[in-house]
């Protein structure tokens, strides 16, 4: 007997559908220092992608980047930086740019964020202070 039939014939319920929450996912995200950069730094490695197959993957990046900006926009909150994500993307040559952790350590380093960019990006500074107790 196939294997299909088996789980409809033992009355057993079929699984609930897998849901992709992103917004809260992003939420969660953007209030977790570390697992946001490496979230940032996933988002730039999969832009990178178009990389691997050239002319593949330049259509891809058209599928690729409405979907970063929505990231960008979820996890930083400024229009400019939605927007610089979604040029770079679709801009022949340019995916080699890690937007999104550059405007990750605009946002949480004195390193860029003493630089003037984080205003030019419209974007909020949240350097964090040195705490022994608090854990991320």
């Amino acid at each position: 007997m196939p294997a299909s039939n088996r789980a409809s014939d033992s009355g057993a319920p079929p699984p609930p559908p897998i849901r992709l929450d992103l917004p809260s996912i992003l939420a969660y995200v953007k209030r977790t220092f570390y697992l946001k950069l490496i979230f940032c730094l996933l988002v730039d490695l999969i832009g990178l992608a178009s990389y691997i197959v050239p002319v593949v993957g330049e259509l891809g990046d058209t599928v690729w980047a409405p979907l970063q900006a929505y990231i960008l926009w979820h996890l930083f909150g400024s229009v400019r930086v939605t927007l610089l994500g979604l040029l770079e993307e679709l801009g022949p040559g340019t995916d080699i740019l890690p937007t999104a952790t550059i405007c990750w350590a605009v946002e949480n380093t004195d390193f860029l964020g003493g630089s003037g960019l984080g205003s030019l990006l419209g974007m909020i500074r949240h350097v964090r202070q040195a705490n022994p107790t608090h854990e991320d």
